[in-house]
This record gives C-alpha cells, sequence and structure tokens, in this order.
C-alpha cells in the first residue's frame, strides 16, 4: 500500500491540512507541537483503527466534528480509494472508490474488513496493537521494546513475527500426518485380512459349489410342494364352503325353535284371554238390566242439567240489559248536560274572540322579546369570554417579548462562552504539546541515564569523549537535575492543565445550559401568530360588544 496524501479537517490543532507523499521515504519536520504526530495518529485511526486518547480530543476545540481522510493506492488491485473518517456530530466512517464515484464499503466492521484485505493481514489481526508495535511507534517509544524485559520482549516480537500463528499451523499438520498414518495402519491391516481370506478362496468355492446344487435340488422340491399347495387350497375353499352353509342351516334351525316356543306362548296367552272373555259376558248378561236403567237415568239427567245451564245463559243477558238500559240513561243525563255547556262556552268564545287575537299577538311578541333577551346573554357572556381570551393572549404576547429578549441575552452569553472554550481549549493544546514535550525530553535523558549506567566502553556515547569515572558522574549529575527540572515544569504545566481543563468543562457546562435554555424558548413565528391571534380576539371581541349593544336597545 502506498499512501498518497492525508487530509485533516478539525482535528486537533489543525482547521484545515493536506499533506500528500510521494514515492520513497518521506520526512515531516517542524517544531514542537506543530501537529506532526497528529499526522501519524490520523493514520493509524482512519487505517488501523487506533486511538490512544478519546474522540473528543481528536476535534479541534470548539468545532462539532472533525474528518481525516486518507488516499492510497492498493496492493491488492493497485486501484485508488480514499478512506473517511468523521468523529463528533454526524459521524461517519466508509470507504470512496474515485474513479467510480461512489462508496466501496460504510461502516466499522466492513471497512475494517476491506482495509485488512488491501493492508495484507490475516482477517483476524489486531490492526491497532500491529499499529501501535510496528507501524506507527509513539514517538520517543522505538526502543522501549529493545529495553524490556526478555518476557515482553518475547511477547511483543512472537505477536509481530505471528510465531503462535506459526506454531497453530505446525500443530494442525501434525493431525493430518496422524491421520494418514493411522489410516496406513487400517489399510495394511485390512489388506492382510484379505490375504488371509484368499488362501481360503478354493475350499469357499467348492462349498459354494455344493450349496449351489443343493439350492437347485431344494428349489426342484419347493416346486412340487407348491403343486401339492395349490390341490390343498382347492380342498380347504371347498371345506371351508361346506363350513359356512352348515352354520347357515343351524341358524336356520334355531330361530324355528325360537319361533315355534313364542307361538306356543301366543296360544298360552290366548287361551287366558279366551277364559276371561267368557267369564265378563256371562257378568254382562247377568247386570244387563241395571245398565239399561242406569243409561236411562243418565239422559235424564243430561236434560236437566241442559236446562239449568240455559236458564242460568238468560239471567245473565237480562242482569246485562238491565246495566245497558242504566248506562244509556246515564249517558242522555250526561249529553244533555254537555250540550247545554256547548251552549254557553259558544257564547263565551264568541264575545272572547277579538280578547283571544290580542293575547296571541302579545305571545308572540313576548316570545320574540325572550328569544332577543337570550341573545342578549349569549352576547354578553361571549364578549366575557373574548375579553378574558385578549387579555391572556396580551399577556403571552408580553411574555414572549420577554422571552425572545432573553434570547438575544442567551445568544451574547453563548458567544462569550464558546470564545472561552476556543481559548481554554487552545490553552489545553499548547499545554498538551508541552506536555508532550517534556515526556520525550524525560525519556530521553532517562535513556542516556541508562547507558551512561551500563555501558563498559572508554569513549562517551553523548560526546565522543573520553569517558572518565568523573565525566561519567559530572552527566549523570547533569541529566539528574535536568530531570528534577523537567519533572518539576511538568507538574506544573500539568496543574495548569487540569486548571484549564476544569475551566473548559465548566464552560462546556455553561454552553450546554444555555443551549437547553435557548431550545425552550419561543421563535420568532410564534410572536407573529400570536400578534394575528391577539387582532382576531380583539375584532371579534368587539363585533361581540356592538352586537351586545343593538340587542341592548331592542324592546
Amino acid at each position: 500500500m502506498q499512501i498518497l496524501s492525508v487530509e485533516l479537517e478539525n482535528v486537533k490543532s489543525y482547521e484545515y491540512a493536506k499533506v500528500e507523499f510521494t514515492p520513497g521515504v518521506n520526512a515531516i519536520v517542524g517544531h514542537n507541537g506543530a501537529g506532526k504526530s497528529t499526522l501519524l495518529e490520523a493514520i493509524g485511526y482512519v487505517l488501523f483503527d487506533s486511538l490512544e486518547y478519546s474522540q473528543a480530543e481528536f476535534v479541534r476545540g470548539g468545532a462539532k466534528q472533525g474528518t481525516a481522510r486518507v488516499n492510497f493506492i492498493s496492493s491488492a488491485d493497485e486501484r485508488a480509494y480514499e478512506v473517511v473518517r468523521r468523529v463528533g456530530s454526524g459521524s461517519q466512517y466508509y470507504v470512496f472508490d474515485p474513479s467510480l464515484d461512489a462508496k466501496v464499503c460504510e461502516g466499522k466492521a466492513d471497512v475494517l474488513r476491506f482495509l485488512r484485505e488491501h493492508l495484507g493481514v490475516p482477517a483476524g489481526a489486531n490492526l491497532p496493537a500491529l499499529f501501535k508495535d510496528a507501524v506507527g511507534v509513539p514517538q520517543g517509544t522505538l526502543t522501549a521494546a529493545f529495553l524490556a524485559s526478555a518476557a515482553e520482549r518475547k511477547s511483543l516480537f512472537e505477536r509481530l513475527l505471528q510465531v503462535r500463528e506459526y506454531t497453530e499451523a505446525v500443530e494442525k499438520l501434525r493431525e493430518p500426518v496422524h491421520l494418514l498414518k493411522q489410516r496406513q495402519s487400517a489399510i495394511a491391516a485390512e489388506i492382510a485380512g484379505l490375504e488371509g481370506r484368499m488362501e481360503r478362496l478354493p475350499a469357499l468355492q467348492a462349498e459354494v459349489a455344493g450349496r449351489v446344487a443343493v439350492l437347485q435340488e431344494t428349489e426342484q422340491a419347493l416346486t412340487g410342494a407348491g403343486v401339492e399347495l395349490v390341490k390343498i387350497q382347492e380342498q380347504f375353499s371347498r371345506s371351508e364352503a361346506a363350513r359356512v352353509a352348515l352354520e347357515a342351516l343351524e341358524r336356520k334351525v334355531d330361530q324355528a325353535c325360537q319361533k315355534l316356543k313364542s307361538d306356543q306362548d301366543r296360544v298360552t296367552l290366548a287361551r287366558q284371554a279366551l277364559a276371561d272373555a267368557e267369564e265378563a259376558s256371562r257378568i254382562v248378561a247377568a247386570n244387563e238390566a241395571g245398565y239399561r236403567r242406569y243409561q236411562a237415568v243418565q239422559a235424564e239427567q243430561a236434560r236437566l242439567d241442559e236446562q239449568a245451564r240455559r236458564r242460568a245463559e238468560l239471567m245473565g243477558e237480562r242482569s246485562a240489559a238491565d246495566k245497558a238500559v242504566a248506562l244509556a240513561s246515564s249517558q242522555a243525563e250526561q249529553l244533555a248536560q254537555e250540550l247545554a255547556g256547548i251552549a254557553v262556552a259558544e257564547a263565551a268564545v264568541i264575545e272572547l274572540a277579538a280578547a283571544v287575537d290580542e293575547q296571541a299577538k302579545l305571545e308572540q311578541a313576548l316570545a320574540e322579546a325572550r328569544q332577543q333577551q337570550a341573545r342578549l346573554e349569549d352576547a354578553k357572556r361571549l364578549a366575557a369570554q373574548l375579553a378574558d381570551q385578549v387579555d391572556r393572549l396580551q399577556k403571552r404576547l408580553a411574555t414572549l417579548d420577554e422571552q425572545l429578549a432573553r434570547k438575544a441575552q442567551i445568544d451574547e452569553e453563548r458567544r462569550a462562552v464558546e470564545d472561552r472554550i476556543a481559548e481554554y481549549s487552545a490553552a489545553l493544546e499548547q499545554a498538551r504539546a508541552v506536555m508532550n514535550d517534556y515526556k520525550t525530553r524525560g525519556e530521553l535523558l532517562k535513556e542516556q541515564t541508562t547507558k551512561l549506567e551500563n555501558i563498559q566502553t572508554a569513549v562517551c556515547p553523548l560526546c565522543e569523549q573520553p569517558l572518565t569515572d568523573g565525566h561519567r558522574g559530572e552527566l549523570l549529575a547533569r541529566n539528574q537535575e535536568q530531570l528534577r527540572a523537567l519533572r518539576q515544569s511538568y507538574s506544573e504545566t500539568q496543574r495548569l492543565f487540569k486548571e484549564q481543563e476544569t475551566r473548559l468543562q465548566e464552560q462546556q457546562a455553561a454552553a450546554r445550559r444555555l443551549q437547553e435554555e435557548l431550545l425552550q424558548l419561543p421563535r420568532l413565528g410564534e410572536l407573529d401568530t400570536l400578534r394575528q391571534e391577539v387582532a382576531s380576539a380583539q375584532e371579534a371581541h368587539a363585533q361581540a360588544q356592538r352586537q351586545g349593544a343593538e340587542l341592548a336597545a331592542a324592546p
């Protein structure tokens, strides 16, 4: 892979920068804190997903989002691609193909899978660790791995050289070899068994020939037995038919026996009924005269009952007729009285006709006056409601005016807070750069001190002068003094950094509070809408008052 350019926008100290690279070795020079390490960090974050601090620190102070773009030519297909990573609000991570003018893939998982393929690293490789340990070693720690303990060096270099992967591959290759050996042994045993069976082949062939002859004889016997079986089956069929016929005859005999028994029972019952009938006939003959007298008495009783019923009906009809006569007489008297009253009423109606007309007119006028009164009450009630509405809207309008005035004040306060945030962010960035410089110088002094303490040569590795014990002591003392001064300066800068960071957090919290308060305030469109509502309510109130005045003047 050949990196063509790195483009930064609102990243750490860069508002905007684009650095292009040429084939071969490229050198980046600049003062401390100029942003040299930021270029390497951006490459690590975009191509290797490696970032030693939070995304908020990666974004330039005062900006809402930062963007880093890395253009490269892939060694996999020799095509140019652009990887874009945007952090902050509206985060994005995608690969763009300039020749196709389209996105190749998007999302962290797909982009890292694409980068592993075009970086030529295995699918399961740890890209952040690869960048930190081999590609983009942090400033001042290039030789740190060689100064570490043997166990730490072994762990680091085995991971970089993929020793574990090679070991696993060797272990995995042992299993197929073992399986092949087992398969070879099994095949050899199978071959030995087959060879033993081949020695018995002639005897087995003779035995097979004998068994074939026996099988043929058995088949011939089986054919004869089949013919005999057919004959036996025919005889069985005839026997089965005879058995079925015999069972049918037995069922008929049983039915005949049952019928005979039933007929005998019926004859017995008939004989008993005949005896009972003869006895009844004898009793009827003895009582025939009394029965005839009983029938004559019953006929006379029926005639007398009919006469009594008819008499009762006539009595009821007479009572009903008497009641009808009395009712008719009463109705006639009532009708006569009603006729007299009608005559009197007709005379009174004739006399009151004019008064009735006048009363109808007065009732109509009274109904109209009541309707006018109801409309007047409605108009007064509506006017009162509209007056209350106008009052509420005017109060709301005054509140909105105050809130809009507060909005202008909040905007001014926000600008002041944002200026202070930018100022504190710049101070933090500067303090961070100074602390990194102190840290780098301290590591160099520690490395020099370690070399001076452990070196056994006669030449100083720093000034290439003869290394005597006195010169070694002077250099060590100078390094210790510089280290103390650096630690003191670093502590002081760190204290100032924390103070600035606290102030920055306070200003950021203030900015959030102002933003929340600003979101709760009304917009300018709401003020215009409310003013229109006030005007409409005032017009409706005036119209209700005019209508009330007109109704109040009505009779």
